[in-house]
């Protein structure tokens, strides 16, 4: 005997990283950064979207000092 759920399958969000050489950078950076807040990568994307976490630009630094 089969159980159903109780409530329905919530769809599968896919965001766009790049190509698989940048996609698995960016994996492991979104990893550290959720890390840093104890959360894992999923908990820190919710969190963004609900205003818990804010994500500001980076300040660049001027022409010809780096």
């Amino acid at each position: 005997m089969t159980k159903k759920r109780n409530s329905p399958r919530q769809p599968i969000v896919s965001i766009y990283l790049g190509d698989s050489t940048k996609r698995l950078e960016r994996l492991a950076k979104l990893d550290a950064v959720a890390a840093q807040f104890g959360v894992n990568r999923s908990v820190l994307i919710q969190k963004i979207a609900d205003g818990e976490l804010i994500v500001m630009k980076a300040v660049s630094p001027p022409m010809g000092e780096e």
